[in-house]
């Protein structure tokens, strides 16, 4: 068996949750339950974070991380080669070069 849950209810709408895994670590849960709205706060590997669930009528289920002890990775730019702000630069420094070289020696 990979992991073991244990689930207790602590209240009319809430409810708390330790699984324990056999490959990683024990994850720590609470959840509170309002207006079709689940706010759960879990614990693992000494990061923390909340989720909100909410579930419509129509059956749609909307999932999101609102507050996370670790902040989300900064977009990184894949793009491979030069970028045009390097480009921009060259073609710049090239057109001062002339006028530098037309004003030294045109007078």
């Amino acid at each position: 068996m990979a992991y073991k849950r244990k689930t207790t209810k602590t209240g009319r709408n809430s409810r708390s949750s330790t699984t324990y895994n056999t490959k990683g670590p024990t994850t720590y849960s609470n959840s509170t339950t309002s207006s079709g709205v689940t706010y759960t706060n879990t614990s693992k590997g000494g990061k923390y974070y909340t989720t909100r669930t909410q579930r419509f009528s129509n059956g749609y289920v909307e999932r999101k991380r609102i507050m996370s002890s670790t902040p989300k990775k900064a977009a990184t730019n894949r793009r491979k080669g030069k970028s045009s702000s390097t480009g921009s630069f060259f073609w710049f420094m090239v057109i001062v070069i002339i006028v530098f070289i037309g004003v030294a020696f045109g007078g």
